[in-house]
Order: C-alpha cells, then structure tokens, then sequence
C-alpha cells in the first residue's frame, strides 16, 4: 500500500449478543470450519461504529496444513525489483491455495519503477529465498539502491520485527540482528522460510504496542511533514487494516482483516490490537499493509469456486499488491497394513505368503486414512509389476475420504507358478505430496502337497466329501478324475471329450487316424501350476494288461493352467484299449 497521507462450510455457531466486550456491541458471529485446522469467523459489530471483520484461526499442528509467502524475484535488481505484483486473489489462484491476505507494505509506482515489479518494505522470504532485507522506511544508503524513493517514517517501524514460518510450521516472531551486514538475519536460532513483514509489531508478549512518534528513528516514528504526531496517529486514524498474530504457545496462527468499504467504517490499528487480544488470544501480532491493500480470499471447500471475502476499499476490483500469505489445506494420506501399523510411501513391504498353486491367500487388509485438512478425493488403487496378475484387489469402499476419515480395501495372492512373486501397489488420490503412494507386495508360489487337489475341494465346497477316492454324485467318476479333466464336482458329470472338438472339460476320448490307429486325446493341468499331479497314458490288447505308451505325446497349450494332449498307439495289436491313469503324492 502507498500510504502516504492518507466449503462445505460448516457452520457451527451464530451468536447475537448485547454485551459489550472491549468497548464493542457485539452484534454476531457466523462461525464455521471450511477446513480441518481452520476456523473462520465473519463478525459484526453496531456499536461505536458499524463494523465487518474477516478472522482465520489456523491450527499450525494440523497435517496437510502449509504456507507460502509470494515468490521473490531472483535476482533482485533495479529491473526486477524484489516481487512481481498480483492480486491477492491472483497469486492464491495460481497457487492453488485455500486462503490468502495481503501481506508486506510496499513502494507505489514511481519514475522507473515498472509497475508489473515493485520494491517491498522490510524482511521477507519465500520458502527459504530471503529476497528483502530489513530496512528502514526512508531512502537511505542502506537500503538496496532505489528500493526505498518514499519516505514512510511516519508508519513504518525501522527494522520492524517479522513474523517467521518454517517448513514444518514452527511459526514465531523474528527480530533484526545487527551483526550481518546484509540485514537479512535474525537473532533467533531459527531457518528463514516464508516470512513476511509489516509497519510494527502491535502486541508484544500479550501488550499492545503501538509506536509513537520520538523523533528517532532508531526508536520509534518519525512526524515530519506527514502532519502525524502521538495526539494524531497514523495508527490512530480509522482505516481497512490487515493483521497477523500467533498465540502464546505459537500454535495458532490468526489472520485478521477489517474493511472500510461497504457499511463497515475500519478500525484503528490500536483497536485492532485489542480486539486481537481480548477476542481471539494473540500474544503477538504485525499490523500489515491495510487500506486498499487489505484482501482475505477463500476457496469454497465444496464449490472449489475462490473468492475475496472481504470488501476492498480498493473499489470495484481489489488492490494489486506487491505480497500475499497463502495457506494450503491439503490431503494427507496415511496407509496401515494391518491397522495402527503405517506405511511409509515406496519403501512399504507387504509379504503375502507362501500359497499353494490353485490356491488364494486370505484377504489383506489395507486401511487407507486422510490425516490431512482438505478431502483426499480420486482415490483409486491399481497393480503393475512382474506378476501383477497373481494379486488381486477388491476396490475401496469410497473414492473420497473426509479430513479424518478412513476406508478399506482389500488384496488376495494367488501364485500362477512357483517361486517368488512380486508386484506393486499405486494407489492414486489428490495428495500432493504422496500420488500415488506405492506399496510393494511378495510372496511365494508352493508347489501344493497334494497336486493342488486340497485347495480345489475347499474351493468347490465338498467339505465332508472331499476324499480324492469319492464319488459323492453317484456317477462313478472319483472326485480326483474331476479334478485332473476339470469336471464338475457338484453333480453327476460323466462326459467324455469329442475327439478334435476343442472341449476343455471331460474324460478322455479316443477316435481311429490314418487307418487302425487309435488316438487318445485328454486335457491336463500343467505342471508348472500342478506340481506333483501326473498322468499317464497305457495302451493294451485287454483290460487287464497295460502298456505306457512309447509313442510321443503331443501338448498344446490352453492356458495358464490347462494343456490338450494327444496321445497316438501305433501298436499293430487288435483289439485295442486306452486309458489314463492318474495319481497325486
């Protein structure tokens, strides 16, 4: 600001009071929780003046919950500048983000200064890049070259303390250390990340601190020709004002903005600081760039649509400003395999056993959390890798999960071959730090004790009548030749294959080729799924006498577990019979 002379939301409570609190008539407050960690209120006052205030409470301990101050420009020169300027609106917009303030106090337009580029006034960092010093508010050697070409003394605090937020949400106040010559450090042990500035820091340890005006820049405000003096502050006039502050334990950060515009008359800066300190618990807190400057811009947590809140005394469209907060609610995934056991992203190992071929492991359960403070939403879970076909998925519950909910799904392996399998788990959502969160899955393909026989009964439900010798339907075909020609074991089913007609279930057929050649032709489980079970062709002039067939046997494979052999008997013997018998271990 130039300020030289002049969701689904849910909405908890709504409140109409006619107490006075802090010299205040309490007129109402709407509030809601459009995010998890976020609760915002829109408040009314009727007395002394009429008054419309925006507040986000923001919970710093929330997951999902993240910061950015707007991007500096690198580098910082006379073209450049320190920011490029956008709407508050704007710059969130482009971010993707869910809420946003106004922030740094910044110089207007001024010979070359480009407008698309602006100077900042004190401290500022944008995900670890300090791009703007600390500084006084007046041209001065010491400040970058041609960044400063109004004097602001009358308002802005020289080397005004700034308000710090690291990457992990340790937010505090920060304070200019004089021992480094680029005036970009602070004296606290703390990594600059996204910091930003204002015109004075207003209450200081649960006290409100307004500046006055000593004459010293050093040690307060500077009257000058501006006219301002301690009888008639700048910080006393009745304005649009943005604010930030943190409360005791640093734990919640508010963000606070008060129009001037559209019924409501704005506040002093002190009033401001009260009313911070009385209503909403803040300890310390900046007065920030306010007048036409002063933006709070929201995303709708069920229309998505983003919005200003506030109404600008900017007139119709808000105020291109030089800097911006903004504030990400974000999905967080979490997944637990079993439950209460979390996984981390890519390196996660999920072993599923060792399974008998023709068998299925039980189902393994995956919980899937959104510990985050948006809806994780898209969620989806697919399987790739060498054997990715050997799992197989039951699908979650729900495609979105709400801050703080969960769902389930499911995996079951079920080996094709022996030896070891593998594949992995992506499982996509919204998250964007985890999309997809991958999950990898072994386990062992057994070659089955009895052929497989055991785990196919189980299947087929025989229960009490899976004994390999029976014949449960009474059609004198035992349940292990149903098994080994892919029979029906849940009913009479004596079939025999047609000879050359592609069948795939039945007993063994057999026609005459080339003259009196008999041929026999029967389907098999293959080997490499069935160890153990084995077949075998005999020949003979009687049916007391078998012979193993010399002659080649020819397969053809019909899928991943079932080949068509063909067996020819060249033998010059007449008459002539054919049979396969079959054993297991």
């Amino acid at each position: 600001m130039n300020i030289s002379h002049h969701t689904r939301r849910i909405p908890l409570i709504f409140s109409v009071l006619v107490l006075s609190i802090g010299g205040w008539l309490h007129a109402g407050s709407a509030i809601s929780h459009p995010y998890r960690g976020v609760t915002q209120i829109v408040r009314t006052e009727a007395s002394p003046r009429s008054e419309h205030i925006n507040v986000m409470q923001i919970d710093l301990t929330t997951p999902g919950i993240r910061f950015l101050v707007s991007n500096g420009n690198n580098p910082v020169n006379s073209t450049n500048c320190e920011v490029t300027t956008a709407k508050t609106l704007d710059y969130m917009t482009a971010q993707n983000g869910q809420i946003a303030i106004n922030a740094h106090f910044f110089q207007a337009f001024s010979g070359s200064d480009p407008v698309s580029n602006k100077w900042v006034v004190g401290l500022a960092a944008s995900q670890g890049y300090v791009y703007s010093s600390f500084e006084g508010p007046t041209p001065a050697a010491a400040n970058p070259t041609g960044s400063l070409t109004l004097t602001q003394d009358y308002a802005i605090m020289t080397n005004a303390p700034a308000l710090n937020i690291d990457a992990q949400n340790h937010a505090q106040i920060v304070h200019y250390d004089a021992n480094f010559p680029d005036n970009k450090h602070v004296l606290e042990p703390v990594s600059l990340c996204n910091a930003l500035c204002g015109s004075a820091q207003i209450v200081t340890n649960g006290v409100k601190t307004i500046p006055t005006y000593t004459g010293n820049a050093a040690t307060g405000l500077i009257s000058g020709t501006s006219g301002y003096s301690d009888s008639d502050s700048w910080y006393n006039r009745t304005n649009a004002r943005t604010a930030i502050g943190l409360s005791s334990d640093n734990h919640t950060l508010t963000l606070f903005t008060i129009d001037n515009a559209g019924g409501s008359s704005g506040m002093s800066v002190g009033e401001v600081a009260d009313m911070l300190q009385t209503d909403y618990k803040v300890w310390n807190a900046l007065n920030l760039d306010g007048g036409g400057s002063t933006t709070m811009a929201l995303q709708d947590p069920v229309s998505k649509a983003r919005s200003v809140i506030n109404t600008s005394s900017n007139g119709a469209t808000p105020r291109i400003v030089a800097t911006s907060l903004v504030v990400f609610a974000e999905p967080r995934i979490a997944v637990e395999q079993p439950a209460g056991t979390g996984l981390t992203n890519g390196s996660a190992m999920i072993n599923c056993g060792s399974v008998s071929l023709g068998g299925t492991s039980g189902p393994i359960t995956f919980t899937v959390k959104n510990n985050g403070a948006a809806d994780l939403t898209g969620l989806t879970v697919t399987r790739d890798g060498t054997n990715a076909a050997d799992y197989m998925i039951t699908a979650p519950q729900v495609t979105s999960i709400l801050a703080t909910g969960s769902t389930t799904f499911t995996v079951a392996f079920k080996p094709a071959a022996t030896g070891n399998r593998s594949a992995v788990l992506h499982i996509a959502s919204n998250d964007p730090t985890q999309n997809p969160f991958d999950i990898n899955l072994t386990g062992v393909g057994a070659a089955p004790a009895d052929g497989g026989f055991s785990s196919w009964a189980v299947t087929m439900g025989l229960g009490a009548d899976a004994d390999p010798m029976a014949a449960p339907k009474g059609d004198g075909v035992n349940n292990l030749l149903k098994f080994a020609f892919n029979m029906d074991p849940e009913k009479a089913d004596t079939r025999c294959l047609s000879v050359g007609s592609g069948q795939t279930a039945g007993l063994p057929g057999i026609n005459l080729i080339g003259g009196p050649v008999l041929q026999m032709e029967f389907i098999r489980r293959k080997a490499s799924t069935h160890p153990g079970i084995t077949y075998t062709a005999q020949f003979g002039s009687d049916l007391t006498v078998w012979d193993v067939s010399p002659d080649p046997i020819i397969p053809v494979s019909i899928d991943e577990m079932w080949e068509r052999v063909t067996v020819p008997d060249f033998s010059s013997f007449a008459p002539r019979f054919a049979r396969v018998v079959v054993s297991q271990p």
